[in-house]
């Protein structure tokens, strides 16, 4: 019989599976990689708050993924 282990050297922020809350809703879960690029691509608010297992309490996206550059740009974005 052969046990599947769990490997003790897994890269931090790319094996965990993170979920955020937005507008009362929780979503995910999401990988590192898919977050960033929500965030990145403004699709997800800077104050969003997110969280993972072993966390104690939600922490802003912004902490994880980084503050935004800011565009200067005359078109709004909207997304559906």
């Amino acid at each position: 019989m052969a046990r599947k282990r769990s490997h003790p050297f897994q890269p931090l922020a790319f094996s965990e599976e993170y979920f955020i809350h937005v507008q009362g809703e929780q979503k995910g879960p999401y990988t590192f990689p898919q977050l960033k690029r929500l965030y990145e691509k403004n699709l997800i608010p800077e104050e969003t708050l997110y969280w993972r297992d072993g966390m104690e309490q939600l922490e802003p996206v912004s902490d994880l993924c980084g503050k935004r550059r800011r565009v200067h740009s005359t078109a709004s974005s909207t997304c559906a």
